[in-house]
């Protein structure tokens, strides 16, 4: 149902809600002795930019897998690149954001892709100049975009990329069509989960296109690796993964973690259930595949595009396991969709709109004694908590919606096959 009056109370909330969140986080800052930027990012910004230049020093010597390297040999070539423009040292006793030359490096880098960003947001966003560029500075201040800047990872290149796809798929021009395709199968070769978008397109049973971003998506993650030994390396780079994950998993703790199986364990801890009693343990690490198949069921029924996406960007961050903070940039499409939607508001957009909120309002306190037996590895935060929490209902919220809709339209299918 079409919502005719232009007054928008959903969308006037979310910038109210984000205006006063980034005014209490500013003022919390300077009414108080605590700096509010350190409970949002990576271990009080001691280890800033390291996603960036540790995959630049990965490359010094074009040799990333053997410097345990997990990402994609399309993304290592970026990152040559980059290990190109900076002076030869030794990658090891180099401190390389320490370096005059190489900030300004970084600086460069960062205006080119927040440029990009703004170029396609500004196609992807309805409305006039001056709602484009407050949503604009609202997203770059948000949470999990300034984790993701002070980390420096390149999950911002891919988001841009995806988001080329949901602008472009549906054109008119076959042009921008092709290279919406083209896009997808970049933003899948660099960070691989993005493909799960592909969905998109069987759901519309636009199957051509499909084959065509699976080929492209293979052959942008394929060829690549000739630069780096072929497929002994594809497989060093699989190993490096399996071993990252186990890494993650015993020496990191929780910590930023927003995955589903991170949450659900603060959660029991929360309520002093012993994970270890009953396999509850086991059980709860089987959640993540069993919501990924009732999320893409849901989708299928689901005629909201915005709601479609939610569920998308959801699979991507609740179900790997280590999925930190920034994964929650992904939300950002299902938001622009959610924000101009036309249709009439409900009870769930409600629902969604606060945990849209929660996502991306920066929280600057913390409650050290609520966490305190989740502190192994990395530090778990309040920030993190409220995340975890918000992208959990949202995507229970909307599977849970999709899954009724899907039992309704089979029911009137059955009806009328009886008649």
């Amino acid at each position: 149902m079409i919502n005719k009056n232009k007054f928008d109370i959903v969308k006037i909330t979310f910038y109210i809600a984000m205006i006063f969140g980034f005014l209490y986080f500013i003022g919390y800052g300077l009414f108080t002795e605590n700096p509010p930027f350190g409970n949002i990012i990576f271990n009080y910004g001691s280890d800033s930019f390291s996603d960036f230049w540790e995959c630049v020093q990965d490359n010094i010597k074009m040799q990333p897998y053997m410097a345990h390297s997990c990402y994609p040999a399309i993304t290592n070539l970026l990152f040559t690149f980059f290990a190109k423009m900076v002076p030869a040292a030794d990658p090891i006793a180099y401190n390389f954001p320490a370096s005059a030359l190489n900030q300004m490096i970084f600086i460069l880098y960062n205006i080119v892709v927040v440029s990009l960003f703004f170029a396609m947001l500004n196609k992807c966003k309805s409305g006039n100049s001056y709602e484009k560029t407050l949503f604009l500075m609202l997203i770059l201040l948000s949470a999990p975009f300034i984790y993701m800047l002070e980390r420096g990872n390149i999950i911002f290149v891919a988001l841009i990329a995806l988001m080329a796809f949901v602008w472009g798929k549906d054109s008119k021009n076959k042009w921008v069509r092709e290279i919406s395709y083209i896009c997808l199968g970049f933003a899948a070769a660099i960070k691989i989960y993005p493909a799960i978008f592909g969905l998109m397109l069987l759901k519309d049973k636009n199957y051509k296109a499909a084959v065509k971003c699976m080929i492209y998506g293979l052959m942008l993650f394929a060829i690549p690796f000739a630069a780096y030994d072929g497929l002994s390396s594809m497989k060093a780079m699989i190993v490096n993964i399996m071993n990252t994950n186990v890494m993650f998993k015993v020496v990191t703790g929780l910590g930023y973690k927003v995955n589903m199986v991170s949450t659900f364990s603060v959660i029991l801890g929360l309520l002093e259930i012993d994970k270890t009693a009953y396999n509850i343990e086991t059980i709860i690490s089987i959640f993540p595949y069993i919501y990924m198949v009732l999320a893409i069921v849901a989708c299928l029924f689901h005629k909201s595009n915005w709601k479609t996406t939610a569920l998308l960007s959801s699979i991507i961050v609740l179900v790997p396991g280590y999925s930190y903070v920034y994964t929650l940039i992904f939300f950002l499409i299902p938001l622009i969709a959610f924000l101009d939607s036309k249709e009439k508001r409900t009870w769930v957009d409600w629902i969604c709109l606060a945990c849209f909120v929660a996502m991306l309002i920066p929280i600057a306190f913390d409650i050290p004694s609520m966490f305190l037996e989740f502190q192994s590895g990395f530090r778990y935060i309040f920030s993190t908590f409220v995340q975890g929490m918000a992208t959990l209902i949202i995507s229970m919220v909307l599977t849970l919606e999709g899954l009724i809709y899907g039992i309704i339209s089979i029911n009137k299918k059955l009806k009328l096959k009886r008649i």
